[in-house]
Parts: structure tokens; sequence; C-alpha cells
């Protein structure tokens, strides 16, 4: 396992623009080849309330979409087995009610051809703060602006001992990060 450190500058505090997952229950495939951007984008949905599943390559989302049913799906689009483009048209063959986000770090005027096709419904450009994450997938009807029952709910599901945001109090680095591997999903369990 490798530990990543970010600057704090980079990587701005979601507190001020917090959004939770609906239920607290969606469950997310993030996929990119770049293990930076799997493990700062991971940390980012957790903190948000997501069930994370993360893989490094296209041929590894292909397998877990075989087996698992996603609510979202956020994708680098450039990978080197196949890109998010064609692994979202892959997801939405299986399951039109799941929502597909891409990551780039392409110009946008280099990826428009792909933004009006109805087939992603969202964009994030790299590098993207935690509020354009959490803004995005307000966008995508994913999460909620936060009221004291979700407050409560985020809080109670996430120990003071969890890395990660917890609303209301502060860490002395919370964006000090460690890549630990995604534990296994059961195949019959379904959100």
């Amino acid at each position: 396992m490798s530990s990543i450190s970010i600057n704090q500058k980079t990587v701005q505090p979601i507190q001020n623009t917090l959004m939770l997952v609906k239920s607290g229950a969606e469950r997310v495939l993030l996929v990119d080849d770049d293990h930076t951007a799997v493990a700062v984008a991971c940390r980012m949905l957790e903190s948000l309330g997501f069930l994370v599943h993360a893989v490094n390559s296209g041929a590894a989302a292909k397998d877990c979409i075989r087996k698992y049913r996603y609510d979202l799906l956020v994708s680098g689009l450039e990978m080197p087995d196949i890109d998010g483009y064609t692994l979202s048209k892959q997801i939405k063959d299986t399951s039109q009610n799941t929502k597909v986000i891409l990551m780039t770090g392409l110009a946008c005027g280099d990826v428009a051809g792909y933004m009006n096709t109805g087939i992603v419904d969202g964009w994030l450009f790299k590098p993207f703060s935690p509020g354009d994450l959490s803004e995005t997938m307000r966008k995508c009807k994913l999460i909620e602006t936060p009221n004291i029952s979700s407050i409560s709910r985020f809080n109670s599901h996430y120990s003071d001992d969890r890395p990660g945001l917890h609303v209301g109090q502060s860490k002395a680095n919370p964006f000090s990060l460690k890549y630990v591997e995604p534990k296994e999903l059961n195949p019959t369990e379904n959100a």
C-alpha cells in the first residue's frame, strides 16, 4: 500500500458545500487508471456517504458491471484498455437508471462531442474540488443539501475514528490519504 499526501490548498474542504447522499446506500463504481485520482475521488465520495467500489482498469470495471448493480459510475474518460465513454454505454445498456459521471483532464472543447449524447449525466474536469464533485452530484440528483436529519444520519454513519470529514468537527489534516484496496462486495447484495 502506498501513502498519498495531498496539498490542502489543492483540495478545498467541503464543510461549506456539504451535500449528502439521499438514502445513504447508493453504490458507486469508481474507475480510473490513475491511482491517485482513484484515492482522492474515493475519499470524496465516501465523505458524501456513498458506498464506493474502486478499480483501476476498464477490464476490472466491466467485470464489476456484470456482477453488481450500481447507482453511479464515476469513470476516467481516457484509460488504456477501454475509454470511459464506452464503459458508460455498457453500463447504461444494463441499467438505464445508473447515473454516469466522467472525469477528464482534457479541456471542455476536446470532449464536446461526448457531452450531449444522453449517455453521460455529468462531467468533472481534473483537478476538481470536493465542491465541484458535490455540485455535479446534486445536478445528477444523487445528493441533497443537508438538513438536521441528514447531518444526524451522516454523523451516526461515520464514527470519530473513521478517516474523512466529520460534520461539525475539525481534523488536523483531513486530506492525508492512505490508499486502501476496496473490500469485495457480495454479488447478491443489491442496494
